[in-house]
């Protein structure tokens, strides 16, 4: 198997694994006819099962309606493929209510053949309370169904390209448009645009290329074993930057072991370059640069303007600028010597997009230098010892950093080597304040009860004198030169 999609599946079976759930969890594989779902699935079973996982394995396709419901608005009827495919309290019934919390945990993986049109006298199982449901098929962010599913992975496929997987595997046309496959291609399209699913999954992967798919957005939403503060309900990403910017200067500080690297990257710069904070917030680390090299020219953007506001009034040299980061950076072709973000690509939904911008705005020669989590750093802080629920939220959060790299890569730059900035922070009554008032924004993902004996737990080991351990992983690109690249 390629070495990308490889790192892709041990990626989400691991976040999966590590979902806290009261019983067995409930995973949803959702996309578009073709999209990939069925074989992605059973790979994420075979990692699992070798990590001593067991799972149990279904498909929407075992809970069809009859053909006479299925067609009743129509053979070609977009709406009738869209409202009638499926018998969704059938699937409630036997399947989803009793490996639910408090159900019986006696199901059925199947109860009607399409193809022969007729009921399946399914033999009955049981689930022990370990188990995870690997759940493949479409429209699974339905109203009706998406509050089922502790974690939901939604494939993002072009129609061009699912059509034509159908087409190799069902026979059929492979065009889009072909009168055949509009009954398909709209119903999933209504399907797209009634609800969403890339705002409700957990994590969208795009799957177009099946040696190498990526993450397209990491989860900006709470998995639904943990609800949200307000309504007890899975809920939008609640980190209201706007609302924070008063506090953010102090909650998030510019902390020596993540300025050392980028003052690093500043030591080469001739006088007069001009560095380029990109998703600056309230200008921490810009400040924190021009308080060491004075004759540079300091940028940052933002897409808040209250945190824009607090940079301005920190009364450091940097010009600010509104600019979202997901889109295109508000400066021209070949400015910066350096550009850096930190803590930043987890918020973005397009890495081409992104490292694009990034390659267009440096001089050649020019570097990217961006602070973010891996997978070790993600274990290996307080954050995740103290607070263990955060870890699933995060690593559906954090990309890959080979998926960061091969991005980049694609975009024209030249990837450096790695490096980690780890440091100590005493657990002292400031930094405790900073923690009760959730200064990491995955804290603002969980449940209060679990924050509260995180809580706990730390006001313990501050007892005892143990320190805070914070590490971040440090990625360095650069633009090739001109003519070298010519």
């Amino acid at each position: 198997m390629d070495d990308q999609r490889q790192q892709l599946l041990r990626r989400v079976a691991d976040a999966i694994s590590h979902v806290p759930a009261t019983g067995i969890v409930r995973v949803a594989i959702d996309g578009v006819d073709g999209a990939g779902k069925t074989c992605l699935a059973d790979e994420l079973a075979a990692l699992l099962q070798a990590s001593g996982r067991t799972t149990i394995r279904a498909s929407v396709d075992g809970f069809h309606h009859p053909k006479d419901v299925r067609y009743r608005e129509g053979r070609a009827s977009p709406e009738g493929f869209f409202q009638d495919s499926y018998d969704y309290e059938q699937l409630k019934t036997v399947l989803l209510d009793p490996l639910s919390p408090g159900g019986s945990r006696r199901y059925k993986v199947v109860v009607f053949d399409h193809r022969s049109d007729a009921p399946v006298p399914a033999v009955e199982q049981v689930a022990a309370a370990s188990d995870i449901l690997l759940f493949d098929g479409i429209f699974l962010h339905r109203p009706e169904l998406r509050n089922y599913w502790d974690y939901s992975i939604f494939l993002d496929v072009r129609f061009d390209v699912s059509i034509a997987r159908g087409a190799l595997r069902d026979g059929g046309s492979s065009d889009p448009a072909a009168p055949h496959n509009q009954r398909y291609v709209l119903g999933q399209e209504l399907y797209l645009r009634s609800c969403e699913p890339t705002r409700s999954a957990t994590v969208v992967i795009n799957n177009d290329e099946l040696t190498a798919p990526y993450i397209v957005r990491p989860t900006r939403t709470i998995p639904h074993s943990m609800p949200s503060p307000a309504a007890g309900q899975m809920s939008s990403f609640p980190t209201d930057y706007d609302a924070y910017a008063p506090t953010y200067a102090w909650a998030r500080w510019a902390v020596p072991w993540v300025v050392q690297p980028l003052s690093k990257a500043t030591d080469v710069l001739p006088a007069g370059t001009a560095v380029l904070e990109i998703g600056c917030g309230t200008g921490n680390y810009i400040g924190a640069l021009g308080d060491s090299r004075r004759d540079l020219a300091y940028f940052g953007f933002d897409i808040s303007e209250p945190m824009l506001n607090q940079a301005r009034n920190r009364g450091t040299s940097a010009t600010f600028v509104h600019g979202d980061a997901a889109a295109n950076f508000p400066f021209p072709d070949q400015t910066f010597g350096l550009a850096f973000a930190v803590d930043v690509i987890h918020h973005i939904d397009n890495f081409s997009r992104f490292f694009e911008e990034a390659h267009r705005i440096l001089l050649p020669r020019g570097r990217l230098v961006m602070v973010t989590d891996s997978d070790d750093t993600l274990r290996r802080r307080s954050l995740t010892r103290f607070f263990p629920e955060i870890l699933p939220i995060e690593m559906a959060r954090y990309p890959a950093v080979p998926l960061l790299h091969t991005e980049a890569v694609r975009a024209g730059l030249h990837v450096l080597p790695e490096e980690t900035a780890s440091g100590q922070i005493p657990l002292d009554r400031e930094f405790l304040m900073r923690l009760e008032a959730k200064c990491s924004s995955a804290m603002r993902l969980m449940a209060p009860a679990a924050h509260a004996a995180g809580m706990a737990r730390v006001r313990a080991a501050a007892a005892k004198g143990e320190q805070w351990l914070s590490c971040y992983e440090v990625l360095s690109y650069v633009r090739p030169d001109v003519e070298a690249a010519a």
